[in-house]
């Protein structure tokens, strides 16, 4: 499935601080992410344009999972934050 993007794979060491946003919800960028240490909680929010309410945790990726492979494999915005 990733032949057609293996010109566009650069894989770089970023490291996060705790409770730092990776990605956001409705964001356009293209990047994906393996996580090698830690974990990451996955939150969404039904209306992005409503600053009252809350993020609902949906999920948790660990160690040796992926992070934000819907929006490069799809080419859409970000699902979760």
């Amino acid at each position: 499935m990733l032949e057609n993007y293996e010109e566009q794979l650069i894989l770089r060491p970023t490291s996060f601080n705790n409770g730092e946003y990776i990605i956001k919800q409705g964001s356009n960028d293209k990047l994906f992410y393996l996580i090698e240490e830690g974990s990451v909680m996955l939150t969404i929010k039904n209306d992005l344009h409503d600053p009252y309410e809350m993020e609902k945790q949906i999920g948790r990726k660990n160690e040796t999972e992926i992070l934000g492979e819907v929006a490069f494999l799809r080419n859409c915005t970000r699902t979760c934050s």
